[in-house]
This record gives structure tokens, C-alpha cells and sequence, in this order.
């Protein structure tokens, strides 16, 4: 007998999550697909990371519930420890709210988005159901409210990957005033926007705040990120969580990140700086059309050539970017991450080459 009449039903439906990873091959090449932070100093990291490591002994398990981390976290925020839930990256906690909340009943989410929102609601037998963005990538909220009467959750990133689409404040608290059902704000990228909505959950019951330190402090390969929570979500989610999902090193990591804070900072500017003017460079490109982004990428359209070509194209000169051409509304574009001036700049040359010929 075989093994899949043991699986359960919503499982066989799912497609596992891939990505195909990108092996730096060529003596120069540079990974610019996975919105990483590139312009921290490898060097600055490592020595942290280090560091880190030495306050540790790997042969203990480490504090419970990310304790350490939660600590640090709170203190760095002024919030009370109960405002805070820490886990093995953003996407556990997502995980956790699926699970908290939504079960098996019906999750809207704004698209185009990042996967995972969907995969994990689906995981569990839920009902991920898309609202579309309009075409400026801009939220209709009346249509969003009633499409979403029937939602337990309704899932918005904003920024938004791969958009770069910061929504405007009002927008997303009219959402929050007015849905009976939580709200679930994914703020990653938010360091390199203008505002970020993290004081919503002490002022709005049904909202959650995801956070990251992959994106802004350089940390993806440790897997940590956090959610601004209200003390009530606090109470249950907690009582989902594995008490060691989080590594030591990692949460050791985090504190003496938070206690440098000011490097971080110099390198957001550095990034949104660069963002800018690559913005108006890849505008002065005839085939290329920039959206503007509030984020540590910039997704552009082009013309006269196909996205899928262009992106092979430009992984033979050694820049590996993100086609997002499959996704609705992404007809023909691509994501690049900002990185290093050099980087950007040398980035910009290679496609002027290969629009040109």
C-alpha cells in the first residue's frame, strides 16, 4: 500500500516552494535576486557574527521562546516583552498566525506578493484567496473590505515584494478600522521606506507587524525576525511556538546588532541613496520602465525583449536578478536588488549593453 493514502487531502494539493538557487560561477558575479543586503561590510559581519559566536557555548540549547532576542528587541523598541514574539525568521511566524487564526478558513492577500503568505495558509487546509492591486499598484480598499467579510486574515507587505509599493498610512488603518479579522502587515523592507506602522498593533487589537533582520541588518543566513504584537495575539500565539526555534548564535547576533545600530542606519541611507539614483538611471533607459520603489530593490519592466532572455543575458556577464514575469501585473519585468555603487553602476552598464545590441 502506498504511503499517500496516509497524507492528508489539502497536502497532496501543494506545490513545495522553489526557487532556483544561483551558484556564483564566474570570477566576478554578483547575486542581486534575493534582496540581501549587499552594502554592509562582509568583513563587519563576519567579525560580529564572530563575536557573537564567542559569547555562546553551541553545546546548550538556547534561551527559551528566543528569550534573549525578545529582550534585546523590546528594550530597542521601548515595548513590553509581551509585544513581542521572535522566531526563525519571519516566515515561522506567519506560520504561527496561519495556525492561530485562519485554520482552515479563508485568507485574503494582496498580490502581487511574496509566496509565502499562500503557502502557509494553505499548509494547513486553508483558503488563500488573491486581491489584486490595481495596475498603479495601489489598493481599492472598499473592494478589498468586501471582498474580505468572510476573511479570518488578510495579509498585505508594504513595502511590497516585489513591487517596492509603500501604501500610504491612511490606507492601510482604514483597512484596520473597518475588517472584523486580523491584519496582518508585512513590514521586511520597511527601514528603507518612509514611515514604518509598527506602533499599529498597540493601537488596533487585530493587527500584527511582521519585522526582518534579513533584509536590513545583513542576517538572512541566520534566519530571526520578530512581529509587533498586542498583548491578546501575544497570549495565543504563544502557545504555538517551539521553545527553541530560535539559535543561539542568532539571537546573540541580534543583540549586538541592535547595539550597533548606528552601522545599520548608515548603510539604509547608503541603500535608499542608491535606490534613487538607479531609479533615475533606469529611466533614462528607452526600453526600461522603473516603478518606484520603497524598498532595498527596484522592479522594472522592459520592451522589445522578453524578461526570462534579458535576465539569462545578464547572468552571462555575472548579475543574477529575479524575473517576475509569471506573476499577474508583472507582465515583462524584473527585480534587482541595490547593491554597492560599483556594483550598480557596473549592473547598468552591462544592460545598456544588452538593450543595445
Amino acid at each position: 500500500m502506498s504511503i499517500e493514502v496516509y497524507i492528508n487531502p489539502h497536502v497532496k494539493k501543494l506545490s513545495r516552494y522553489e526557487v532556483k538557487e544561483k551558484s556564483l560561477q564566474l570570477a566576478e558575479a554578483y547575486k542581486l535576486d534575493a534582496n540581501e543586503n549587499l552594502v554592509l561590510d562582509k568583513n563587519w559581519i563576519r567579525g560580529l557574527v564572530e563575536e557573537a559566536l564567542e559569547r555562546i557555548d553551541v553545546r546548550l540549547y538556547p534561551p527559551m521562546y528566543a528569550s534573549k532576542a525578545v529582550d534585546a528587541i523590546a528594550s530597542f523598541l521601548g515595548l513590553s516583552k509581551q509585544n513581542v514574539i521572535v522566531d526563525n525568521g519571519s516566515d515561522s511566524i506567519i506560520d504561527l498566525i496561519a495556525k492561530c487564526f485562519v485554520g482552515q478558513g479563508k485568507a485574503l492577500i494582496v498580490e502581487p506578493t511574496f509566496e509565502m503568505y499562500r503557502f502557509y495558509v494553505e499548509a494547513l487546509g486553508g483558503v488563500a484567496e488573491s486581491f489584486y492591486m490595481n495596475g498603479d499598484f495601489t489598493i481599492n480598499v472598499d473592494k478589498l473590505l468586501n471582498r474580505a467579510r468572510e476573511a479570518k486574515a488578510i495579509f498585505i507587505a508594504s513595502p511590497n515584494n516585489p513591487t517596492g509599493t509603500q501604501h500610504p498610512r491612511e490606507t492601510v488603518e482604514t483597512i484596520a478600522e473597518n475588517f472584523k479579522g486580523l491584519l496582518v502587515i508585512d513590514e521586511a523592507y520597511s527601514d528603507f521606506g518612509d514611515f514604518s506602522l509598527k506602533d499599529m498593533p498597540l493601537r488596533y487589537e487585530n493587527v500584527i507587524v511582521l519585522k526582518s533582520f534579513s533584509k536590513v541588518a545583513g542576517l538572512a543566513g541566520l534566519r530571526i525576525g520578530y512581529a509587533v504584537i498586542n498583548e491578546e495575539a501575544y497570549n495565543f500565539i504563544s502557545r504555538l511556538q517551539s521553545p527553541y526555534s530560535v539559535n543561539a548564535l542568532a539571537q546573540e547576533a541580534v543583540c549586538l546588532i541592535l547595539e550597533r545600530w548606528s552601522v545599520i542606519e548608515k548603510a539604509i541611507e547608503e541603500i535608499k541613496a542608491e535606490r534613487n539614483r538607479m531609479l533615475k538611471e533606469l529611466s533614462s533607459i528607452k526600453e526600461v520602465k522603473p516603478y518606484d520603489s520603497k524598498a532595498n530593490f527596484i522592479l522594472f519592466k522592459v520592451e522589445d525583449v522578453e524578461a526570462m532572455e534579458l535576465v539569462k543575458k545578464l547572468a552571462l556577464k555575472g548579475f543574477y536578478v529575479r524575473e517576475r514575469d509569471m506573476k499577474p501585473l508583472l507582465e515583462n519585468c524584473i527585480r534587482v536588488t541595490i547593491g554597492p555603487k560599483r556594483v550598480n553602476d557596473l549592473f547598468l552598464q552591462s544592460l545598456k549593453e544588452i538593450l543595445e545590441s
